[in-house]
C-alpha cells in the first residue's frame, strides 16, 4: 500500500510557526558598488515548505527588525555560516501582495538560543584545536624540520650489514 501525504502540497497559512529553520542567508551586492549590499536573501523551511524572503538593506523596517532579533542572540553581527545555517527558529508568516504579486514575508523571528550556544562552543573548540596541537601546528613542525639540515637522514642505509 502506498500513502501519499497531500498536506505537504497545501499552501501555508498566515500565522506563527514554531518549527521553522533558517537554511540560508546571503547578501547580494550592487555591481557598481561591490562594497554596498542591495538586499539580504533568506531561505526558511516551514512545515516542509521552502520560503524565500528578501530584505532590502536601505529603509526596510523588516531588515532592521531581523538584525535586532539576531542581536538578541548574538552580540556582534558577524554571522558564521557554521552557526547560522539550519538555525531553528519561530517566525510569523504573512502573505503580502506587492504590485499584484504575492510574496511570503517572515516576521517576529525568535532564534533557538540553546542551539546557537552549542554551535558557538563547537566552533570555538574547533578553532582552538586548529591553533593548538591540531593539524596547523603539525604542518608547522614538518616545515621547520624540512628547513633544518638532517645529517642522519640516510644513516645506516648504506652501511654494510646494517651497522651504523
Amino acid at each position: 500500500m502506498t500513502i501519499i501525504d497531500l498536506s505537504r502540497f497545501q499552501t501555508l497559512k498566515e500565522g506563527i510557526y514554531s518549527n521553522a529553520v533558517l537554511n540560508k542567508i546571503n547578501f547580494e551586492f550592487d555591481q557598481d558598488h561591490p562594497d554596498h549590499p542591495k538586499w539580504l536573501d533568506t531561505e526558511f523551511v516551514i512545515d516542509g515548505h521552502q520560503i524565500r524572503d528578501r530584505f532590502f538593506v536601505d529603509g526596510d523596517d523588516r531588515f532592521e527588525k531581523l538584525v535586532a532579533s539576531i542581536q538578541n542572540v548574538q552580540d556582534d553581527l558577524k554571522l558564521e555560516s557554521e552557526i547560522w545555517s539550519n538555525m531553528p527558529c519561530s517566525v510569523r508568516l504573512t502573505h503580502d501582495a506587492i504590485n499584484e504579486r504575492k510574496f511570503w514575508h517572515t516576521h517576529d523571528w525568535k532564534w533557538d538560543s540553546e542551539t546557537y550556544r552549542q554551535r558557538l562552543l563547537k566552533v570555538k573548540q574547533t578553532d582552538k584545536l586548529s591553533q593548538g596541537s591540531g593539524q596547523g601546528s603539525l604542518l608547522e613542525d614538518v616545515k621547520k624540520r624540512s628547513d633544518e639540515p638532517d645529517d642522519d637522514l640516510f644513516k645506516g642505509v648504506f652501511d654494510k650489514d646494517g651497522d651504523n
